[in-house]
């Protein structure tokens, strides 16, 4: 008797310590999921408040008599780049056609008969109501025709120009 009882306390210690490990195994997994969670979502809430900062300033050097190119370009790399940092691939996806318009605005430009202060403003504004829009949490707004219209002329321009 004593020793199945002796047993059944090894087993009963052995299946209390299985449960305690699993249980501090899952509870760390989980931390860790719910750290890099937010950690992601503080580096995209980062990401679009500086796409909005660069946004904004083209739009003001758009409206500017002053062409400052080194700050286009500045404002456009960072745009480039923070957008890699969405993880939502239709926000990414509208924001990579965003920065296409911005980068091929001379070959728009051509196409269309645009003037390049005014795709510039209406690609930024545009981004901006995408980027509003997803921080709050709405459906993104569809594309102005005027979106459209320049992204497709962007693509022709690749096209054209790249054989």
């Amino acid at each position: 008797m004593e020793l199945s009882e002796a047993l059944a306390a090894l087993i009963g210690a052995v299946i209390g310590g299985v449960i305690s490990l699993v249980t501090t195994v899952y509870v760390q997994r989980s931390s860790a999921a719910a750290m890099l969670l937010a950690e992601r979502r503080s580096q995209e809430r980062a990401a679009t408040a500086a796409i909005l900062d660069a946004s904004a300033a083209l739009i003001q050097l758009a409206r500017s008599s002053d062409r400052d190119r080194d700050a286009e370009s500045a404002n456009k790399l960072m745009i480039s780049i923070k957008t890699q940092d969405v993880a939502d691939l239709a926000v990414r996806t509208r924001l990579e056609e965003y920065h296409k318009i911005l980068s091929l605005a001379n070959g728009v430009h051509q196409m269309t008969g645009r003037a390049s202060t005014s795709i510039t403003w209406s690609a930024a504004n545009h981004a901006i109501e995408i980027i509003g829009a997803y921080r709050r949490g709405e459906k993104l707004p569809q594309p102005r025709p005027v979106w459209t219209e320049m992204l497709t002329a962007a693509d022709e321009w690749l096209d054209i120009n790249n054989g």
